[in-house]
């Protein structure tokens, strides 16, 4: 609700006990939600291209080339490939320069700040009893670019190590990706593209012993139980966005946070919960971290007990394939020839394996399961 000239005195928001004045703050905050155009796609004021952090572009390059192989513009230079992004735009005289996006998603934090006086990316890890974190980086930190995408990864790397993988082959090889880690990288990409960067408050991830709990300046835009719901996109930093859907991160069709939980739960996770605050503006995923997830049960069923990493890896090849060879599980665990020869070896002397083979040295040698 909004009364007289000065929408930083005349505007009121109301809650559940009425009416109340809006700060300053939050009303900046509407007007710039209000715009119909992504800020985001606006230029940069203080940062050339050659501000930009060469490492995370090509980061963010190789992960593009992975999909979109053989594409048009994986051999373009840098700055035509950063304008097609969305990244940076030409100018009438040939220049390029970086966008809002470009700078937040690849800029160096010291050149970030420029632009976005109040950013801090903040991430930690409080899994003890203790209050301190066990682990914490910031985006000041000196010893990395500090800037969007590269925290992107950095927390990504880190959190999905919470996420309990089940055993499962894709021929000889594991698979370690499951629809708990999409879940996981879409809330990531939710948190950063719809960050309300220009706010005062900090985007923070924390992983505790209950779950991971992302946050983000801003409020939903489309709402709690319309982002629940889906069929709506609307966010907050629209390039951004398109930056990760284009290295197949996100999601833009306004499925994100449905396709979210549904992946979360299909793990046997505990279902993801949204919330906002108020004075200051923030939004919240929360992706619980239950102790024995029910979508784990059942599927390493029929395997001995007491099996080490290599020797499950083992057995399931041998199970799934009929056999198990050196080579195989060389390839399977990633470990070298020998540790591979010693464990198929150990594994037939403890009755877990039967050896197949006419000698020692016999190239054609393999294991069986009982």
């Amino acid at each position: 609700m909004y009364e007289g000239r000065d929408p930083f005195k005349g505007t009121y928001r109301r809650r559940f006990t009425g009416d109340y004045h809006c700060s300053r703050e939050e009303v900046a905050a509407m007007l710039r939600d209000s715009s119909e155009k992504s800020l985001d796609l606006e230029l940069s004021e203080h940062s050339k291209l050659s501000d930009l952090d060469a490492e995370t572009i090509h980061s963010y390059r190789t992960a593009y080339n992975i999909n979109h192989s053989g594409g048009a513009w994986t051999t373009l230079p840098d700055d035509q490939f950063l304008c097609r992004i969305g990244a940076a735009d030409e100018l009438e005289d040939g220049t390029v320069v970086p966008t809002r996006a470009g700078v937040l998603m690849f800029g160096q934090e010291w050149k970030i700040v420029h632009d976005f006086p109040n950013y801090f990316l903040d991430y930690r890890e409080q899994r003890g009893s203790n209050r301190r974190w066990e682990d914490r980086f910031t985006s000041q930190d000196p010893d990395w670019s500090g800037n969007v995408f590269d925290f992107y990864e950095r927390a990504y790397g880190k959190l999905k190590k919470a996420l309990k993988v089940p055993f499962k082959l894709d021929g000889i090889y594991r698979v370690e990706d499951t629809p708990a880690h999409e879940a996981l990288r879409e809330a990531l990409a939710n948190m950063l593209t719809n960050a309300d960067y220009a706010a005062s408050r900090a985007v923070v991830c924390r992983w505790t012993e209950e779950g991971i709990e992302l946050t983000n300046p801003g409020g939903f835009r489309v709402g709690i139980e319309q982002a629940f719901r889906g069929g709506t996109s609307d966010a907050r930093n629209k390039t951004m966005l398109k930056m990760f859907t284009m290295i197949d991160v996100g999601e833009r069709a306004g499925s994100g946070v449905p396709n979210m939980v549904e992946q979360w739960e299909s793990c046997g996770y505990s279902t993801p919960t949204l919330a906002e605050t108020v004075d200051p503006e923030t939004s919240t995923v929360f992706l619980p971290l239950d102790d024995s997830p029910a979508g784990l049960s059942g599927m390493t069923g029929g395997l001995p007990e007491g099996l080490n990493e290599r020797e499950h890896i083992a057995y399931e090849l041998a199970r799934e394939q009929g056999r198990v060879t050196t080579k195989a599980l060389t390839d399977a665990a990633g470990v070298g020839r020998q540790t591979a020869s010693n464990t198929l070896k150990d594994m037939a002397a403890r009755g877990l394996l039967v050896w197949h083979g006419n000698s020692a040295n016999d190239p054609s040698q393999y294991y069986t399961v009982q």
